[in-house]
């Protein structure tokens, strides 16, 4: 390019940046300044495709996968009489005690499978609205070093045990490209109330290979969820990427079995009230009757100890006639509540300093394994005493 001087430049008035910094008279003394002003590194990471041969599926835990899938759509569509419930903790933080978890899980579930069919609930990403700790995915060591591609590795050698446990899982998909890593260990895909509005999520379910669902809005909007699911199960078209890891337009067709989660805003949403309300506008729309209730977050205004006394209101409504009610979640872990319910403080980063007490929760209170166990045994007998039907 040619001198400042000889060039034409386009007629800006530079009300004296001029004498504040050095405008450059060349094509790449400008461009120098176009790109990656606030960029540090790039670090190049796996892709799907290298984690998933690294970390491999196997018969066992594909099978659970594949029977958990079909499960959900066959209590979906009501041949199933049983009902859904999903417990795990808030955000897993520790793998040792989600795996201790899932176990005491699955042997619960091999006792009131015959009402009952119990999913572990494994949430990987937290959609931070402020400072703080990202979840297992994104920030494995929680020391702020974000070791993503270690994140995803732990993700999916968790899933691959939890699923040979024969325990099938949910978890929240955060990014658009969360499924392609750790997908095919998923029976049941959710998004979350703070992303539900995402026209890339919305077009992302509909092409996922498992049952999803979408959560209301924070501040408790049902009509945003019911959108998701309207575009959801239609065919779609969005920009993401192949299991190699190369850029893709990807062509969806559809997801037939989506529905909503009431998961309550400033105030509960588990009432008849506000079920009656999400059905109409299902209604309206044509959609599936398939409502699940979140026990915990709005509707416990986030106090655990609340949680169990939702669910038992849930499972009365259900065995009243509210058959659109098929799935309730639970955030449960180890032990009660979480470091701030007991006053231990959690700095993040995570000093080594910290206290780490196994099986309590790092993020919200979750309900002690006692206690969930408890709690779904007595609605169990609840069940069995008001001749529920059982499946053999």
């Amino acid at each position: 390019m040619s001198s400042k001087k000889s060039m034409k430049w386009p007629k800006i008035n530079l009300g004296g940046l001029d004498e504040e910094m050095k405008i450059p008279t060349s094509l790449r003394g400008l461009v120098a300044l176009l790109e990656d002003r606030n960029i540090d590194e790039y670090n190049v990471r796996m892709t799907p495709e290298e984690l998933r041969q690294k970390v491999k599926m196997t018969p066992k835990a594909a099978y659970t996968v594949v029977v958990g899938r079909e499960i959900v759509k066959r209590i979906m569509d009501g041949k199933d009489p049983r009902i859904i419930i999903e417990a795990g903790p808030c955000s897993i933080d520790d793998v040792k005690a989600a795996y201790e978890f899932a176990k005491r899980l699955k042997r619960l579930s091999d006792k009131v499978d015959d009402v009952f069919f119990i999913m572990m609930r494994a949430y990987f990403e937290k959609p931070r609205t402020n400072i703080g700790w990202r979840g297992l995915i994104e920030d494995p060591r929680m020391d702020g070093s974000d070791k993503v591609d270690l994140g995803f590795e732990l993700a999916r050698k968790l899933l691959r045990r939890i699923n040979e446990l024969g325990l099938p899982t949910i978890t929240e998909y955060l990014h658009t490209e969360t499924p392609q890593y750790i997908g095919d260990f998923i029976s049941r895909g959710v998004i979350g109330a703070r992303t539900v509005t995402s026209c890339n999520h919305r077009k992302m379910m509909s092409g996922i290979s498992c049952p999803g669902g979408f959560k209301n809005t924070v501040d408790g909007q049902i009509s945003p969820a019911v959108d998701a699911v309207r575009v959801a199960g239609m065919k779609n078209t969005f920009r993401g990427e192949d299991y190699k890891g190369r850029k893709a337009k990807i062509h969806t067709r559809g997801n037939e079995y989506v529905n909503i989660n009431l998961r309550g805003g400033a105030g509960p949403n588990l009432n008849p009230e506000s079920i009656d309300e999400a059905l109409a506008l299902l209604d309206k729309h044509g959609l599936r009757r398939n409502i699940e209730i979140d026990c915990s977050h709005g509707n416990s205004s986030k106090d655990y100890r609340r949680q169990m006394g939702n669910l038992s209101y849930v499972m009365d409504q259900r065995r009243g006639g509210r058959s659109e009610i098929f799935a309730a979640m639970i955030e449960a872990y180890l032990m009660d509540g979480s470091y701030s319910d007991n006053d231990i403080a959690l700095p993040y980063p995570i000093r080594e300093d910290t206290p780490r007490i196994f099986g309590l929760s790092k993020t919200d209170g979750c309900v002690g394994f006692d206690a969930f166990e408890s709690g779904v045994m007595l609605e169990y007998e609840k069940f069995k005493q008001a001749g529920w039907p059982r499946v053999k």
